[in-house]
């Protein structure tokens, strides 16, 4: 994993680019489509079936972030040609999973925000360090239906996210907490 870090920016985040399974340097926008096993066209050392980069910036765990990320969010969608129209359901999941990472753990290192384009499929990642284990899939559903006051308190968000995502994921490293959803956006 090859990562290029550049220094804070006047928001306060800072920009890491993870490039999976190799170190060719190349940008976002010279990756093109997945080839098949053997293609001639790989670059020596990497393998044909590496994933592209994930782009990922670092936030300070501070609900003032969220502009920031916002903004993340819309310049990744303008990069890569995919229509503003998804950047609400983006921002929803985003400010959710961020802001219970914030409410819940009592770590205070910044979060990593990671962001991937396989079309027709977008990856949003949320990486915790030296965090409580918080596992949003644990989250226990919620009833729309039930009026507000018979409701316990809490849980609307991670019940928007899944409502939203195609698909959340967890992993749990060494104080480390992964959460990844993957959703399918149309055209």
């Amino acid at each position: 994993m090859q990562e290029r870090r550049n220094e804070e920016s006047e928001q306060g985040e800072s920009e890491t680019t993870r490039r999976h399974g190799g170190s060719s340097g190349k940008s976002l926008a010279g990756i093109g489509p997945r080839r098949p096993h053997g293609n001639s066209d790989c670059p020596p050392g990497e393998s044909p079936l590496s994933f592209p980069a994930m782009v990922e910036r670092r936030f300070p765990r501070d609900l003032a972030s969220l502009e920031s990320i916002y903004a993340f969010v819309r310049s990744f969608l303008s990069e890569h040609g995919i229509d503003e129209r998804h950047a609400w359901d983006l921002d929803v999941v985003a400010e959710e999973l961020f802001t219970n990472l914030i409410k819940y753990s009592r770590s205070h290192e910044m979060i990593a925000f990671g962001l991937d384009w396989a079309a027709p499929t977008l990856t949003l990642q949320l990486r915790d360090f030296d965090a409580d284990d918080f596992d949003p899939r644990r989250a226990p559903e919620v009833d729309p239906a039930t009026p507000i006051l018979q409701r316990r308190a809490g849980g609307l968000g991670i019940h928007l996210v899944r409502r939203i995502a195609d698909r959340i994921d967890y992993r749990r490293d060494d104080r480390t907490n992964t959460i990844t959803v993957t959703k399918r956006l149309s055209s």
